[in-house]
């Protein structure tokens, strides 16, 4: 592949990633995060909770960074004050509600027949 369509990519997989879209957490981070989580709890018993926000801050940090080296012009024009505080408080909030979630217990790792 060229280094432009080679951007492209890396651009678009970072997008589908980052939190620059209303959808991306419900439909793409949040079960990444989740499968990634039960995953590592399976080798590292209670971890869960942690890991499901780790993960999740994990796949938005990655997908920025995609975003910025796949496409650092549109990046730097595009993404402003107003979005990056749009984007640390829907990060908070998620964070916030994945832990509440999981300290409850509502969401929990796969059970691997254990």
């Amino acid at each position: 592949m060229t280094k432009k369509v080679w951007s492209k990519v890396i651009f678009f997989i970072g997008w589908i990633l980052s939190p620059f879209t209303w959808w991306n957490d419900t439909f793409v981070n949040l079960p990444i995060a989740y499968a990634l989580a039960s995953v590592h709890n399976y080798f590292f018993q209670r971890t869960f909770s942690a890991g499901v926000i780790a993960y999740y801050w994990f796949t938005n940090i990655i997908g920025i960074l995609m975003v910025y080296f796949g496409g650092r012009e549109l990046f730097m024009k595009e993404f402003g004050r107003k979005k990056r505080l749009n984007f640390i408080f829907t990060v908070a909030v998620y964070s916030l509600i994945l832990a509440a979630l999981s300290f409850k217990g509502i969401i929990r790792p796969f059970q691997y027949g254990r």
